[in-house]
């Protein structure tokens, strides 16, 4: 939650945070800023 408060500071497009597939995990996507590579962060609960 902290790698996305500060991306979201920054003025990055960021998706909401979502429950990602593996037990334990959280998951964003970072929609702009990233020279058209899909980006998605991950994390853990």
């Amino acid at each position: 939650e902290a790698t996305y408060s500060e991306l979201t500071e920054r003025g990055f497009d960021v998706s909401e945070i979502r429950t990602g597939r593996r037990p334990g995990t959280q998951v964003c996507t970072v929609r702009d800023k990233t020279h058209g590579v899909p980006t998605l962060i991950l994390g853990r609960d």
